[in-house]
């Protein structure tokens, strides 16, 4: 900004929005294409002040040159409160604008967000700060690449910053603008023209013939002996340079030709024919009719001779061209023409017009087009009202039905204009028609097809005045009130189609809708049955003041939502069980861990007392055994009571997906494929929910949001497929539970686009408390995915989804499998059966160790014993072959009982293993866990059970 005036922020306007200003260059111009020529001036009016109002504009206007010295305001709009400067800005000398037209022929318009930017004692700065203008904008009208005026904007109450946007609508205004002022001149041209034709005609060739510009006399050869012409020179010679001289000396060798070409006529006929010929230099050569005469002899001294005639013809040429190209364009338009006389009698119609109308222009001569195009039978109300417009001396701009001469109807959007003489005295009209045969035919199918939609909706609509009474019902409507198909609606108010006890209801909905303008809730109305039907209702208030009703049934949408409700507080609930099952499962091996010490510590005070203390050792047993129970009850605490009932997946699947949908962004696609015939598998509904609603949050939370600038070439997708896997000899390679190659499964294959799951978390995230979120996973999800497996006999695959992401693909068992049941253990009849056995113990409780350690002594194994698990593997690295056995405990706290087992097979592959856990029921996270151990003992173990289980191959 300027020094001398620095705008501060609060100084300048907002810019209005883009769609204010495309609405407004579109009244404004529409204003200006609808527009007949003689309103011009109120349409350009018009147009400023839509245009000067979308842009917060004080003044908006139009300036013309009149003549190239001088510039005037010709059209001003001024909003309230902003002194008008269209009088004092009649006379503006040209040489003011320079600036303007300097940046007009550079860029096209001027913005100047602040007139501190032209220099201070200029004129134009004068003027401008006369005006009080403090911004404004403006763009050039052009004609045949000539400045002709300018349209602008001027901002006095505040500055205003100008967008490229601004710019580009302000020119396209300035266009139409000086669209409608070229045909404006072109039209009243052409009507002058067509009106005063023969009367010019016969006025210029009187004239000419009274007034000739040259006359020329020569001999019979053709030598000049005579020259005289009038003002304005023709040809500025002297007489003296012409006379005796041949036509070839004076004139261009074609315009000489033209004069022997005459002479040779004139000698056939007596005269010659009009001839016309263009003479001067190139860009002011005039054009020229040349008329020959030929002179008779006189006496016997003078031979005949010739009298040529020479008149500038250059105005008159250039009208009849025009007056030519303007009939030629009406020749070739589509748009029906006629032009008729003062008493509306067609005198011509174009190509076009005789085609619509089947009537030749010779058999159209002294019709009306109102007689022509059939008015009177197709639209007889539209024709009187035209004849009235007219005889009031109106132009005529309307839509009009009209019939072909062999029955066609069309429409036409029609344009009458009288043509008036000089004296402003009608001597014709001229008519226009464009055919929208078309338009009103897409117009009527689209009624029509908006009509069926109406007729044919499952929602219930209905409009009516704002009394109440109903102008339309459809047929869903008609069932929500009730009404016969047949029942009229003429007299038919709502007040009467409602139950009476709505009736005060209704009264508050008037009240808001004539307020608000809008209205909606539900209503709950019996149908014939009894039953409540719940409907959600909404009313509008239309343009035009009626009330549009649309009434939706929402009953099977309530009870949906109400079973959703419930099946996420089963869903919840299970969840809950499943981690006071998790939980439960921690403390029962603890508390087995110290049982199984006092069940162990007791079998070897029998061996050694005997009877001596029997009884105490007795108490001392019952306790730990009820002590066994409790542990039992506390694993069965959180254990969910298990209905396996037959179930098709399908029903699932879609409850599945309506919970699920709600909580996952919206750019997520998700997208699911099942077979139409019912896959019907045995297990209990909530656990297989669970299953479904754990994988899918899984997929969802992987993907994440697809909402940000780095996901735009990103495919966001959770694909979720149902179909069938059937038996086969060469099952595919699973992490969690096992197929057998003789049972036939569901497949649910669930797919996500999101980054994968690392190799290095695949072995660890169906373990308890495993989560790759951190802070925000229980990391409870997968394993009880994978606890629920087991459980029902399934399987697990987890794979890559092509091109990125995630598939998991579950195994259900179609049909429930019988699990054999464990071989009951072998009584010892050995008194020292372990005799020569090196065993190696692993468990973090000592205690645990010790008994453990006095029952395989007692039985004559060697025994050695570590609380650490890392020490187990080391001792073996170092003495593969020093151990025939090695008994681990499952969970320890710097490693597990399989992570273990998995490393002392790499080390020692035929090494017995086994496996004591506080669980009494062992599951694994995958099936081939369970195959790293040869045995598996569930907490406390007795010295016998353990021996037994030792002694089987």
């Amino acid at each position: 900004m300027s020094d001398s005036a620095t705008t501060s922020d609060s100084q300048l306007r907002r810019h209005p929005t883009p769609e204010t200003l495309a609405v407004a260059i579109g009244r404004a111009q529409a204003l200006l294409q609808r527009c007949a020529p003689e309103h011009s001036d109120r349409a350009i009016h018009k147009a400023l002040e839509v245009f000067g109002q979308a842009m917060q504009a004080d003044r908006a206007y139009l300036f013309q040159m009149p003549d190239e010295l001088s510039l005037r305001n010709t059209h001003e709009w001024c909003a309230p409160g902003i002194p008008a400067m269209k009088d004092e800005l009649q006379q503006v000398p040209h040489n003011v604008g320079n600036t303007f037209w300097a940046a007009f022929r550079e860029s096209g318009s001027l913005l100047l967000p602040e007139v501190e930017l032209i220099p201070v004692g200029s004129e134009l700065r004068q003027s401008l700060d006369q005006q009080g203008i403090k911004s404004l904008i403006t763009t050039g009208l052009w004609a045949d690449g000539d400045i002709i005026g300018f349209v602008g904007l001027d901002f006095v109450r505040s500055y205003r910053e100008f967008s490229a946007a601004e710019d580009s609508l302000l020119r396209a205004l300035a266009a139409s603008i000086g669209l409608l002022l070229r045909l404006e001149r072109s039209q009243g041209t052409e009507h002058r023209l067509q009106a005063e034709l023969h009367t010019e005609r016969a006025r210029i060739s009187a004239l000419v013939s009274a007034l000739p510009e040259l006359l020329v006399e020569t001999d019979a050869d053709g030598t000049i002996i005579g020259f005289n012409q009038s003002d304005p020179l023709v040809f500025a010679l002297n007489p003296d340079e012409v006379v005796g001289q041949p036509p070839e000396a004076v004139l261009p060798a074609p315009t000489a030709r033209i004069v022997r070409k005459a002479m040779k006529e004139a000698d056939q006929y007596g005269w010659s024919q009009s001839f016309s010929y263009s003479l001067g230099p190139p860009g002011t050569e005039k054009r020229y009719s040349l008329t020959a005469t030929r002179r008779q002899q006189i006496g016997n001294h003078q031979r005949h001779g010739y009298m040529f005639v020479v008149r500038d013809i250059t105005e008159s040429y250039r009208q009849d061209q025009q007056n030519r190209q303007l009939v030629r364009v009406a020749e070739l338009s589509t748009n029906l023409i006629m032009l008729t006389d003062a008493d509306k009698q067609v005198i011509w119609m174009n190509p076009a017009a005789v085609a619509r109308t089947g009537t030749s222009t010779q058999d159209a001569a002294g019709q009306r087009p109102s007689e022509l195009l059939n008015c009177a039978d197709s639209d007889p109300a539209a024709i009187a009202a035209i004849e009235a417009d007219l005889a009031k001396g109106f132009s005529i701009n309307r839509e009009l039905r009209a019939r072909s001469k062999h029955g066609t109807d069309f429409w036409l959007d029609l344009n009458m204009q009288p043509l008036r003489n000089p004296e402003g005295d009608v001597q014709g009209y001229m008519v226009v028609g464009v055919d929208i045969t078309a338009h009103k035919l897409a117009e009527a199918r689209a009624l029509r097809d908006k009509a069926a939609a109406m007729e044919a909706s499952q929602e219930g609509l209905a409009i009516m005045t704002a009394d109440g009474q109903f102008s339309y019902l459809n047929k869903a409507m008609r069932g929500f009130f009730q009404l016969p198909a047949d029942t009229p609606i003429t007299d038919l108010r709502w007040q009467q189609a409602i139950p009476p006890r709505y009736a005060d209801i209704l009264n508050r909905i008037l009240g808001e809708l004539t307020v608000a303008g809008y209205w909606s809730g539900e209503f709950i109305i019996a149908d014939n049955n009894g039953n409540d039907i719940i409907h959600e209702m909404s009313m509008s208030v239309q343009d035009d003041g009626s009330i549009f009703v649309i009434a939706r049934d929402i009953t099977a949408r309530r009870l949906a939502q109400a079973e959703r409700a419930a099946l996420r507080a089963q869903l919840q609930i299970a969840q809950s069980r499943q981690l006071m099952s998790q939980l439960a499962g921690g403390l029962a091996h603890d508390f087995a861990n110290i049982l199984s010490v006092i069940s162990g510590s007791v079998d070897m005070l029998e061996e050694r007392l005997g009877t001596k203390g029997a009884a105490a050792l007795a108490r001392i047993r019952a306790a730990s055994t009820q002590g066994q129970a409790l542990a039992r009850n506390l694993l069965a605490l959180g254990a969910p009571r298990q209905e396996r009932v037959p179930i098709a997946l399908q029903g699932v699947f879609r409850h599945a997906v309506e919970l699920i949908r709600p909580g996952i962004a919206s750019e997520i696609a998700l997208t699911v494929e099942m077979p139409e015939q019912d896959i019907i598998v045995s297990a209990d509904n909530t656990e297989l929910m669970q299953v479904l609603i754990n994988l899918l949050m899984n997929a969802a939370e992987a993907i994440g949001r697809c909402d940000q600038p780095s996901d735009h070439d990103r495919r966001c997708e959770i694909r979720l497929r149902l179909g069938l896997h059937l038996p086969t000899h060469d099952p595919p390679t699973v992490q969690v539970g096992q197929i057998m190659p003789d049972t036939s499964y569901a497949m649910i294959e669930i797919s996500d686009t999101g980054p994968g799951i690392p190799k290095q978390y695949r072995d660890k995230i169906f373990k308890p408390y495993f989560s790759t979120r951190h802070d925000h996973g229980t990391g409870l999800g997968l394993a009880i995915v994978a606890h629920l497996l087991q459980a029902h006999h399934g399987a697990l695959e987890l794979a890559d989804t092509p091109g990125g992401g995630t598939t998991i693909r579950v195994f259900w068992p179609l049909q429930e499998p019988t699990r054999p049941a464990p071989p009951a253990p072998k009584r010892m009849i050995q008194p020292r059966p372990l005799n020569g056995r090196q065993i190696l113990l692993v468990d973090d409780d000592d205690s645990i160790l010790q008994t453990l350690s006095g029952y395989l002594a007692d039985a004559g194994a060697e025994v050695a014993s570590c609380t650490e698990p890392q020490d187990a593997i080391d001792a073996l690295r170092d003495a593969p072959d020093a151990w025939d056995t090695v008994i681990t405990d499952h969970d320890m706290s710097s490693m597990s009982g399989v992570e273990m087992a998995a490393e002392l097979r790499r080390i020692r592959a035929d090494l017995r293993l086994v496996l004591i856990s506080g669980a009494p029921e062992l599951q694994f996270a995958n099936e081939s866990d369970k195959t790293l151990f040869d045995v598996c003992l569930s907490k406390p173990v007795s010295g016998t059970t353990l021996i037994a289980r030792l002694l089987q191959p």
